[in-house]
């Protein structure tokens, strides 16, 4: 914030000696000393946005107080303290001094992590190249030993990868070929796992959505690979992706920052502008898959203030012709919060709850139709996964089916924990033959 011979001007007329940072006891004042670009970055990862007023910056202080650490240097004019955090970051650490340093291979650790819009449009060049192309399709027949997870539904085995880290992920490929063989052209999982796995990556994602069709013919499994080598931080990361590499390592340190602060109480009234940005996030559910290319992101707040809890209030859920759950839909009054899609389509339909005040969402049981491993969607149009009906369960006790309700339907419970609100959803929608309908969701509570 200030150096010997000049001060920054964002703290023009303030006598930066008076201002705390981190178990110093000088003065009354507090100050979390970050570069702008990394605090959005981190306010990015903290609240699902970059508007960085949207940050508790009393819990984030908290949670960085307990990082921090105080360091005795000795110098010739006495022993001298140095205030430091014991955060990973990377191979920034080496730096950490009270001094510049230029180290050979480290230049990226200094370049803006903020997206670059060239980049976007160099990738989509590069990953158009021979090397990414599609493999050719092949047949796989297994030796006679048994594979039990040649008996899990595609659904569940897509479901389980997705929450396995990337070198358990290439272990389960090595143990089982078969699960390889379904997984490996499936695109819609690998850009899901584009978007799970490697978060920081904006450009990759932009690419994902706007040139989603001539994306057709390209491994996008190969792209993932490919995209999560080229944006480790490391001295050999070349000039293309400093910005990204920077911005992984960054992300890093948010993940270590954002499990204490996710630690730190909420005022007890929250105001209605920021309950979507407080609440939390549940883990992921796989609703449906398809190896139709495409991927359309949802968010929905369906309480934008406690005070609603105790409206009457109507919930809508819509159907495909093919009778795959499209959108999830809440109305108090006439305001309708749509997470999904209202198909109109012929064939179509709708289903409809009104509850009184008091009453509110404890959680969904969804139906699941599991595709089979067996027959490639190329040649069975039919052969997707998909959720064809709900059972929703209310805090009064009280359960309401819709949609469809047969024994060859699987059931994947989806509640919020002990104490906990659901407020909204978000997801992505697949898209078939017969128009988009819910891929998978992750609940707002």
């Amino acid at each position: 914030m200030a150096t010997e011979t000049r001060t920054d001007p964002a703290f023009a007329g303030v006598d930066v000696r008076t201002l705390r940072v981190y178990r110093n006891k000088k003065g009354p004042e507090r100050v979390i000393p970050l570069h702008w670009e990394c605090y959005k970055i981190l306010a990015l990862y903290l609240t699902g946005t970059s508007d960085a007023t949207k940050v508790r910056k009393g819990a984030l202080y908290r949670a960085l107080d307990r990082y921090s650490l105080v360091r005795n240097f000795q110098r010739k004019a006495g022993l001298l303290e140095h205030r430091c955090l014991s955060l990973d970051y990377g191979e920034a650490n080496e730096a950490q001094k009270d001094y510049w340093e230029c180290i050979t291979g480290q230049e990226y650790t200094v370049f803006s992590p903020q997206s670059q819009v060239h980049l976007k449009d160099d990738i989509a060049t590069y990953i158009s190249g021979p090397e990414f192309d599609k493999p050719r399709q092949y047949h796989h027949e297994a030796k006679g030993h048994i594979n039990p997870l040649t008996l899990l539904p595609e659904t569940i085995m897509s479901g389980v990868a997705e929450f396995l880290d990337n070198q358990s992920l290439i272990n389960l490929f090595c143990a089982s070929l078969e699960t390889y063989s379904s997984l490996r052209d499936n695109d819609s999982f690998w850009k899901r796992r584009i978007i799970t796995h490697l978060p920081y990556f904006f450009e990759l994602h932009e690419c994902l959505k706007e040139q989603s069709q001539t994306l057709e013919n390209r491994d996008i499994g190969r792209i993932f690979l490919w995209a999560d080598a080229a944006s480790k931080p490391r001295s050999s990361v070349t000039k293309l992706m400093f910005s990204v590499a920077n911005r992984r390592r960054i992300w890093n340190v948010c993940e270590q920052i954002g499990k204490v602060y996710k630690e730190e109480p909420q005022q007890k009234a929250v105001p209605k502008s920021y309950l979507a940005c407080q609440a939390r996030n549940s883990e992921r559910q796989v609703l449906g898959d398809t190896g139709e290319p495409g991927l359309y992101f949802r968010t929905a707040h369906f309480l934008q203030g406690w005070a609603e809890l105790s409206s009457p209030w109507t919930l809508d859920l819509f159907w495909n012709s093919e009778g795959d759950l499209s959108g999830i839909a809440v109305t108090f009054g006439q305001d309708q919060r749509i997470f999904g899609h209202e198909t109109h389509e012929s064939g179509a339909c709708q289903s409809t709850g009104s509850f009184s005040g008091g009453v509110w969402i404890e959680g969904f049981v969804f139906h699941i139709y599991a595709s089979s491993a067996l027959r490639p969607w190329q040649a069975c149009s039919w052969n997707y996964s998909s959720c064809k009906g709900v059972t929703v369960h209310l805090t009064d006790g009280s359960e309401h089916m819709y949609g469809q309700d047969g024994e060859h339907l699987l059931r994947m419970p989806f509640a919020a924990a002990e104490n906990m609100t659901i407020v909204g959803m978000k997801g992505t929608l697949a898209v078939s033959l017969h128009g988009p309908f819910l891929e998978f969701l992750t609940l707002r509570i």
